[in-house]
């Protein structure tokens, strides 16, 4: 195959509601993704996806020091390919254990510095093979090959506010 040019959109966007429960915030919403590539004039080849999505995410403050968070994402996603395949995957249609992933952290903003805040995470404890929705690897052969996110990862993060 040569060299193909074209024209990539996209358009997304995400609506959400914050509602502030006993001991935290629970957050409600929905999100989408809308892409399109097409070859330029006199080349042929076009793919088309999109991902609709509902999202809840809790947090629960158990103390002043610790708090746990959970949620829960319902995803439906539809391609199609360079070659007229279809795709179409529904979040019931997988094995939910493939996207369970575990990412503890703990956080501490020091007494003498109360605009400082530092993070050690812990990122996918358990090392699930696992592909981000919008890593799908499309390209204009029609082929979908999933981009999966790193292993189990530790990240030290420190964030000042001005």
């Amino acid at each position: 195959m040569g060299d193909v040019s074209g024209i990539n959109t996209s358009l997304s966007g995400t609506a959400r509601n914050e509602r502030l429960l006993g001991n935290g915030p629970l957050t409600t919403g929905i999100d989408f993704l809308d892409e399109k590539a097409e070859a330029a004039p006199g080349t042929s080849g076009r793919e088309t996806r999109y991902n609709r999505s509902l999202f809840a995410q809790a947090r629960q403050d158990l103390t002043d020091r610790v708090s746990v968070s959970y949620g829960a994402l319902y995803d439906h996603q539809w391609l199609e390919g360079a070659d007229r395949s279809t795709f179409e995957n529904d979040a019931s249609d997988t094995d939910l254990s493939g996207h369970e992933v575990l990412n503890p952290y703990t956080s501490d903003t020091p007494s003498s510095f109360d605009n400082l805040d530092l993070r050690l995470v812990l990122r996918n404890v358990f090392e699930r093979t696992r592909a981000s929705r919008s890593s799908d690897g499309l390209d204009f052969t029609g082929t979908v090959v999933p981009l999966t996110e790193p292993g189990r990862t530790v990240l030290v993060t420190a964030k000042m506010r001005f």
